[in-house]
């Protein structure tokens, strides 16, 4: 998470009210799991992996934008990511630029 939320915040405006932030430590598949899922439908914006846990939760938020991967290949033991969907919901999305521009 910490490549990806990098280079988020190299296209987030430097004006923008916008958070970029992950768990560093103390995570792993089996812990924080129901804190996590709850605290999907506190953001914005959701990015997530392929799975029911993950696609649930975008189902129940109302995200200005979500981001899924929906094509990998495996490297050795690296998956890559081939393609992607970027789903936005315009009306929404709107709300949050005008929320985060003040």
């Amino acid at each position: 998470p910490g490549a990806l939320a990098e280079k988020l915040k190299t296209v987030v405006p430097k004006d923008a009210s916008v958070q970029i932030d992950y768990r560093k430590q103390g995570n792993h598949h089996a812990a924080n799991v129901l804190e996590d899922f709850f605290s999907f439908l506190q953001f914005d914006a959701l990015i997530y992996p392929q799975s029911n846990y993950s696609g649930v939760a975008a189902g129940m938020g109302d995200f200005a934008i979500t981001y899924s991967p929906v094509g990998f290949s495996r490297e050795k033991k690296k998956s890559v990511i081939t393609k992607s969907h970027l789903e936005k919901n315009e009306a929404f999305y709107q709300q949050v630029i005008e929320r985060v521009a003040r």
